[in-house]
């Protein structure tokens, strides 16, 4: 009778376990089945370049399962070889802003267009190509510096000239320098030969992987957030002289960052409260300036030569 009872619950346990099993072997065929909104078309139209820039026209997003608008009624044109900074307080929709320009997500209302065609008319894969972008949760991968870095274009990954190029751009030149096997090390503790980088360095390595490849966009959201004063002032300098001919878009909450921008738009909750060159906007008198003042009167004593 024991005997039974023992075999009983272990059958019992068994057909649980099968149950459970099978709740998550459905999820997983449920996931398979999913069909992706946004994908590559080759009955799309195609491009190789930029020559016009980017017209934003009335662009309104929120995201599914709410009702709130991240952004709403977007209006920027942006030339080509302009450098355009975002800023504004946290949630104010910048990131969802530059993930529709990446085609990361499509718009609910209004469009995007590049040199006159509509972004969701151009081939999807062709177009993000030509995106360099680097978001505050970029990767990292625990593979040899070269490779992290050559991530970011991967027809370029065997091009050592252009890996170097890009990381000089973003200060990672000198870390890796100094590594056990220089661009050969592997990052990352995975790995019983690979060398740890604080996270600094790490952001480093994911900025200079944005500057891989003939990007015709750079997109950076917050790329010296974990950087040192010297390497944040290197790292904005060479982005200035590398981006002169293309789009650059950078997000900072350092406004000593964002005057290097020719333009600066101003988010607040999903709309554009202000957009101008640093000078426009401290004439001004409204959100920027405040912002601008609270943030630099860290530095100083008083704030009141700054308010004149």
């Amino acid at each position: 009778m024991g005997q039974c009872q023992d075999r009983l619950n272990s059958v019992l346990s068994n057909l649980s376990s099968i149950y459970e099993n099978y709740l998550y072997l459905k999820n997983y065929y449920e996931y398979l089945e999913i069909k992706p909104i946004i994908y590559s078309d080759k009955c799309r139209k195609s491009i190789i370049d930029i020559k016009q820039g980017i017209k934003i026209d009335n662009l309104s997003f929120k995201y599914p399962g709410t009702d709130r608008y991240a952004v709403k009624g977007i209006n920027i044109d942006i030339k080509n070889g302009e450098s355009i900074a975002l800023v504004g307080n946290n949630g104010a929709g910048k990131t969802t802003l530059i993930k529709l320009i990446s085609r990361l997500y499509d718009p609910d209302e209004g469009n995007i267009y590049v040199d006159g065609q509509n972004l969701k008319e151009i081939d999807c894969t062709e177009y993000q190509k030509m995106i360099g972008i680097v978001f505050q949760d970029y990767g990292k991968y625990h593979f040899e510096a070269k490779e992290n870095i050559g991530f970011g274009s991967i027809c370029d990954i065997k091009n050592e000239t252009m890996i170097t190029k890009a990381a000089n751009i973003s200060g990672a030149h000198e870390l890796i320098s100094r590594l056990p096997k220089g661009y050969a090390s592997t990052l990352g503790r995975y790995f019983d030969d690979g060398c740890q980088l604080s996270v600094g360095e790490w952001q480093k390595v994911a900025v200079a992987r944005a500057f891989m490849g003939n990007s015709k966009i750079i997109i950076l959201d917050e790329p010296s957030a974990s950087m040192d004063t010297t390497t944040e002032y290197e790292l904005f300098k060479n982005i200035k002289e590398y981006t002169g001919k293309k789009i650059s878009i950078i997000i900072s909450h350092r406004f000593s960052n964002v005057r290097i921008a020719d333009r600066i738009v101003v988010l607040d909750k999903g709309e554009i409260a202000e957009i101008g060159s640093h000078e426009e906007l401290m004439r001004a008198d409204g959100n920027y300036k405040k912002m601008f003042i609270m943030q630099a009167e860290r530095y100083f004593s008083t704030g009141q030569e700054l308010r004149k």
